[in-house]
């Protein structure tokens, strides 16, 4: 296991450090005081466990977690803070943990014993296998190339691809996809930035060596699943295999599915009662 403690004071560091060598007497533990330094570490080598002050010397603390969630899935970010004024943020981008200080041993334990995301050997294989296109749909939808976030033109762009992603290569008509992504309004309202969406999401996995990925036909538009790396497919593999390695990738699942975008709930419903069963 890997854990990274980042914070600006050094006795504080030694103390978590000793702490999370007391339960994890192997973990591979790296210290540093700044945010920039603690990236540049995750990215030479991911951790599983991040303690993070929110209140670091040159960068905010909530905004080196969302780049670390970005270089790692399923990343277990404790925060540490001298209040608790931060803590809906926290739960915000779906932190492990959140502790005020004076931080004691115990908390620290405590928060090590009870970390939102699980992870074994196998886990970490997994994830340092994971180059090219990557799609994160438990929590919050996000799509990396090579562990980066796909800098796409229009932030509706991604609730596209999240749709097709959903849809399991389906082939969805146009009206069908701009029905969705505009609940509220009839289809033909956003024809011209529908157009603009579609040709976005094309070039930017085109320019990524991904094009192949999406099927394009007259009037509708999907996604070919076997050429994605994605947790919501390898959750559908596993609950079909079972066995040990069902279970095992079915752990994968916390009730969290597209959290940003409400038509996902009628699947993470569905994905409850597959995880359920699965028990």
């Amino acid at each position: 296991m890997r854990v990274l403690i980042v914070d600006n004071s050094r006795e504080w560091m030694e103390q978590a450090e000793a702490s999370v060598r007391e339960i994890f007497p192997e973990a591979e533990i790296r210290t540093c005081p700044a945010g920039q330094e603690a990236a540049l570490l995750a990215a030479a080598g991911k951790p599983d466990i991040a303690l993070l002050d929110t209140d670091l010397p040159d960068m905010d603390g909530m905004t080196l977690a969302r780049i670390l969630q970005g270089m790692q899935d399923r990343l277990n970010i404790i925060f540490v803070s001298k209040g608790p004024e931060r803590a809906a943020e926290a739960f915000q981008i779906h932190a492990s943990g959140y502790m005020t200080g004076p931080v004691t041993r115990e908390r620290i334990l405590d928060e090590m014993r009870n970390l939102r995301y699980d992870f074994t050997p196998q886990d970490r294989e997994d994830r340092e296998r994971m180059t090219g296109l990557y799609l994160r749909a438990f929590g919050n939808f996000e799509a990396f190339y090579d562990g980066v976030p796909i800098p796409f033109r229009y932030s509706k762009t991604l609730e596209l691809l999240a749709y097709l992603v959903d849809r399991n290569g389906a082939v969805c008509s146009n009206n069908e996809v701009a029905s969705v992504l505009w609940e509220d309004d009839p289809p033909q309202a956003h024809v011209s930035y529908f157009r603009n969406l579609r040709k976005d999401l094309l070039e930017t996995l085109e320019s990524l060596g991904c094009a192949d990925v999406i099927v394009r036909k007259w009037g509708g538009i999907g996604i070919r699943p076997g050429m994605i790396q994605c947790d919501y497919y390898d959750f559908l593999r596993a609950a079909g295999e079972g066995g040990d390695e069902g279970v095992r990738r079915a752990d994968m699942y916390r009730g969290e599915y597209m959290l940003q975008y409400s038509w996902a709930e009628e699947t993470n419903s569905l994905l409850a009662m597959m995880a359920d069963s699965s028990k």
